[in-house]
Formats: C-alpha cells, sequence, structure tokens
C-alpha cells in the first residue's frame, strides 16, 4: 500500500512549471521513499514463505 502511494504521490512532480519547486517536491518525495524501503524491506521478508 505505502509503495502503491508514493508512486500516485509522484504523479504531481509533472505538474510543476517552476525547477525550483519541482527540486523541492523531489527532495521531499525522496526522503519519504528512502524512509519507508526499510519498512517494506522488513514487511517483504515477513511475507516470504519459509
Amino acid at each position: 500500500m505505502r509503495a502503491y502511494l508514493l508512486k500516485e504521490a509522484f504523479q504531481f512532480f509533472w505538474g510543476y512549471v517552476s525547477p525550483y519547486w519541482a527540486g523541492q517536491f523531489l527532495d521531499r518525495w525522496c526522503t519519504k521513499t528512502m524512509r519507508s524501503l526499510p519498512a517494506m524491506k522488513s514487511e517483504a521478508k515477513a511475507g516470504r514463505p519459509q
């Protein structure tokens, strides 16, 4: 679910006209994405069959 929400949020990037604000958005989006990776990895590992 988290990955889907991040993907959907990224669609706002294409609406920016100003390179400055596009960069600000991208910085925030990348920070959120990098912070969520460990949680997604642990969820994937927990759901993997043994």
